[in-house]
């Protein structure tokens, strides 16, 4: 999670009211233009937030999470930034067909009855 905190470190709950939101954006490494998906801009309480659904489209090497915060229609000038980090998928092994979509049901010339979803 991501907490709004004064210069001693103290997480700043009195802002609330004002409609703190923190955003974040995503630095893509050099050569890579990804996208960074989910819920973006979220309204803190208790002075933090916690980003559930954030992704990332593409492979890469060295991305960056960006934070800032608003209140209001002001941008703060307030920004901290994540490590880097990289983003891979899986490389496919193999062909599966779904649970219960086994076809079924063939004669020559008709559509199967069942048709079968590959996984």
């Amino acid at each position: 999670s991501i907490e709004v905190q004064d210069v001693d470190g103290n997480r700043c709950t009195w802002y609330e009211d004002d409609g703190v939101v923190i955003s974040v954006d995503l630095i893509s490494p050099g050569g890579v233009i990804a996208t960074l998906l989910g819920e973006k801009s979220l309204r803190a309480e208790n002075g933090r937030v916690t980003f559930t659904d954030l992704n990332v489209d593409k492979n890469g090497v060295g991305f960056q999470l960006v934070f800032r915060i608003s209140a209001g229609a002001a941008t703060l000038g307030i920004s901290t930034s994540s490590p880097r980090f990289n983003v891979s998928f899986g490389v496919p092994t193999k062909v599966v067909i779904a649970s219960g979509t086994n076809p079924t049901g063939a004669s020559p010339g008709n559509l199967l009855l069942q048709q079968p979803t590959i996984a």
